[in-house]
């Protein structure tokens, strides 16, 4: 009977969310050559012009393009990037697959592509969403994620964050609809890492990964990655000093 020390870690499972200028898509693209990412929001530029010491790498990342709406009328962005995470699957299957990570940008985009395509469906788009719909959506985000969950390779999605207030508090959660999907989808993460910037003396900030929740955010680490960890040590770095030694383990 094997006990707890003959366990490996496995390939995590990584959310990322925060606001605008966190850092989330930089930090990813730190991933360089071992990563693809499907490109929802057309947010990439950051990994053409932040001249840090991950410039190289991140300009060496293969991006999934063409994956933004071009039939508003029809909603047909969830079914390419739908039909895309399917190829990936059976590739990861056959042993074919030739990058180590998958990550996509954004959930929130990828929500809202599920939503319109909903709506195109029953001819709808443009119209409130009604609850048969957003139950329909969901379904669909679920199944998507179930996939991305299952691949034996290291997943990231990042995603937008949501602000509201409750009794005079700030409350903080991953920008998605609905009462119980965002802390649902939470539930599927290994890690929830929501990046921030935090304050440093003469006037310099840093961006860092916050891993433990509090009342009013998101966050968790099954990996055990230190509370408000500097970026710019690179996903690579900061996987590894978890036990993660991501090129050992991706390429055997």
């Amino acid at each position: 009977m094997p006990i707890l020390a003959d366990m490996r870690i496995l390939h995590p499972k990584i959310l990322m969310y925060g606001g605008a200028g966190t850092g989330k898509t930089a930090l990813t693209l730190t991933l360089g050559s071992s990563l693809q990412i499907m490109d929802l929001d057309n947010g990439l530029m950051t990994g053409l012009t932040l001249k840090d010491q991950h410039y190289e790498q991140r300009l060496k990342v293969n991006v999934v393009s063409g994956l933004q709406e071009t039939d508003p009328a029809r909603g047909v962005a969830f079914m390419k990037a739908k039909n895309h995470l399917y190829a990936v699957a059976e590739a990861c299957k056959k042993g074919t697959y030739s990058f180590d990570a998958l990550a996509v940008d954004s959930l929130t985009a990828l929500v809202d592509s599920a939503m319109r395509m909903i709506q195109g469906n029953s001819s709808h788009i443009g119209t409130n969403p009604q609850l048969q719909e957003y139950g329909l959506a969901f379904q669909e985000i679920e199944n998507f994620l179930t996939i991305m969950k299952s691949l034996p390779i290291v997943v990231i999605v990042i995603a937008h964050q949501h602000e509201f207030e409750v009794d005079n508090k700030m409350n903080i959660r991953v920008a998605i609809p609905g009462r119980k999907l965002p802390g649902k989808v939470c539930s599927w993460f290994d890690e929830v890492w929501r990046m921030t910037i935090q304050n440093l003396p003469k006037g310099e900030t840093a961006h860092v990964i916050q891993t433990k929740g509090t009342a009013s955010t998101l966050a968790r680490s099954r990996f055990n990655i230190p509370d408000k960890t500097d970026a710019k040590l690179g996903l690579v770095n900061i996987l590894k000093g978890a036990g993660y030694d991501f090129v050992r383990k991706e390429k055997a």
